[in-house]
């Protein structure tokens, strides 16, 4: 009897990491604005909640929640991120011992897969600590330095993206490793 070659995930996990995946759409889509879900609850530090009543211009307001919804982002990116990182490091795992138990030809994942899950991840976690260890200032000088909110959103489009190409490699790495050979023979016929 033969063995199936296809390695797919149950539904059960599958529906998990739908919900996560769309977690974080949401979280992206709702910080398009400088929207903090503490100040939406009016959850305030009590030190702030007295000058804020005291503020009658409403700048201290719009100030912390300004922060609050950058400090919110960082947090969410921070989990999207330790989430890519956590299923790049199951799929890799999983190839490994593919290949272990099953020999070379088992293996799906080609060296390209390797290097976009690992280099898209290292290139991400890497903004993301320059921006959170360094702030904004650290783009000073520079395009990114010009505009923080879209330095913040740039990261977090990089966070997406190596959230959803995870995910993908890890639902199904042979589908998702043939669509990246189709879209590399397409660019190549193009001229790209």
């Amino acid at each position: 009897m033969k063995r199936s070659t296809t390695y797919e995930l149950d539904p059960g996990p599958k529906r998990i990491l739908w919900i996560i995946i769309w977690a974080c759409v949401i979280n992206f889509v709702i910080h398009l604005f400088p929207i903090s879900l503490l100040s939406l609850f009016d959850i305030y530090p009590s030190d702030f909640a007295q000058e804020i009543a005291l503020d009658h211009t409403g700048q201290l307001q719009e100030k912390l929640n300004r922060a609050n919804a950058t400090v919110e982002m960082l947090i969410g990116l921070v989990l999207q991120m330790t989430l890519a990182a956590l299923m790049v490091a199951w799929v890799m795992i999983r190839e490994v011992f593919r290949g272990l138990a099953r020999g070379r030809q088992a293996v799906v994942l080609k060296l390209d897969c390797y290097v976009l899950l690992l280099g898209l991840n290292g290139f991400s976690w890497g903004l993301l600590m320059v921006l959170i260890l360094k702030g904004f200032a650290a783009f000073e000088g520079s395009r990114l330095g010009s505009a923080p909110q879209f330095t913040l959103f740039a990261v977090a489009g990089l966070v997406l993206l190596s959230l959803i190409l995870a995910f993908a490699f890890l639902v199904d790495p042979a589908k998702a490793q043939a669509n990246l050979s189709n879209m590399r023979a397409t660019r190549r016929a193009n001229g790209w």
